[in-house]
């Protein structure tokens, strides 16, 4: 096999060999293609490490670690031990639709920092329409406003790094790294290679499934268990906000969204919401600024929209 590739795929892992395997096999296997499965210390008792996924097949390397840090540390491990001029990135219950091989071939000797691709979106057991689908069309929403506007700011809130193509030498000389949090951990990545891609481009192909399983930390039931997860989401956002404000870049969508979770942490645990308004502050932010934030979003969304409701609420009865 060669040593040089034109791609690398990182797939970080826990608990889930069977759909690994899934995964695995829509990866085409090509000499240019090397494939990293980042295993983050699996349990014994669900996964068979001497039948591990990928662990015989030679365009396959898997890598086992201990440390239990979750995704954001194995695909910080896969990047550092990518080889590709280009990177990709996959979750282990996903898997890349059939166009992978034409883009892998087409794409194979570009020079773009940065390609959004579209993606679709599957119920994981039943392939039937799943819940994502919401996730999804806001990110294929986000490229199309690309093409007619070439505004790339639309691509500040597109969290997700499964649906692009990323140059590593620009990710590797602006030290990109994913956030070594147990969720959240691809919100900065995905701003700051936005931020510092010299070329950007998109592509219309639905290069990858995202799908929807229960029990997957993509739900929101199994978010509103853990009072810490959701406090890293959100501070994760704010970060992001105080970046790209140092950079006079304004994301409406995603401060009015952080602005709103905040509030609602206000009302349901004072003492979380302390803790986190310290973290905002450590940042840079005023605390004038929050008051203000929290303000004008308690009006909008407590005030200005249920009176919204109700009047039209009223209109309807009284047409009808």
């Amino acid at each position: 096999m060669t040593t040089h590739f034109n791609y690398s795929i990182i797939i970080p892992h826990k608990n889930i060999p069977k759909l690994l395997e899934r995964c695995l096999w829509s990866i085409p296997r090509r000499d240019d293609l090397q494939i990293i499965v980042v295993d983050d210390n699996s349990d014994p008792a669900l996964v068979d490490f001497t039948n591990f996924p990928g662990l015989n097949d030679p365009f396959v390397e898997v890598i086992f670690t201990k440390e239990g840090k979750g995704a954001g540390y194995a695909r910080n491990v896969g990047v550092s031990k990518a080889k590709g001029r280009m990177l990709l990135f996959a979750d282990a219950d996903d898997f890349f639709n059939y166009c992978i091989y034409d883009v892998l071939e087409e794409y194979k000797d570009n020079d773009i920092d940065l390609i959004y691709f579209k993606c679709n979106s599957l119920h994981s057991e039943k392939f039937t329409a799943a819940n994502g689908e919401r996730d999804v069309n806001f990110i294929n929403d986000r490229i199309d406003r690309f093409k007619h506007h070439d505004d790339r700011n639309s691509f500040y809130i597109v969290h997700s790094v499964w649906c692009k193509l990323f140059k590593r030498d620009f990710v590797v000389h602006h030290n990109i790294r994913f956030s070594e949090t147990p969720i959240a951990n691809d919100i900065l990545f995905s701003v700051y290679c936005a931020f510092y891609a010299q070329t950007v481009q998109v592509d219309d192909r639905a290069l990858y499934c995202y799908t929807f399983r229960s029990g997957s930390i993509r739900t929101p039931e199994s978010r509103s268990h853990s009072a810490d997860e959701r406090l890293t989401d959100l501070y994760e956002n704010w970060k992001k906000m105080w970046f790209l404000s140092q950079h006079d870049i304004y994301d409406r969508p995603s401060e009015s969204w952080a602005s709103l979770c905040l509030l609602n942490e206000y009302f349901q645990d004072k003492r979380n919401f302390k803790k986190l308004e310290q973290k905002i502050l450590a940042l840079g932010f005023t605390k004038a600024y929050i008051k203000e934030r929290l303000f004008k979003i308690f009006v909008q969304h407590r005030i200005v929209q249920p009176m919204q409701r109700i009047y039209y609420r009223i209109k309807n009865l009284v047409l009808n």
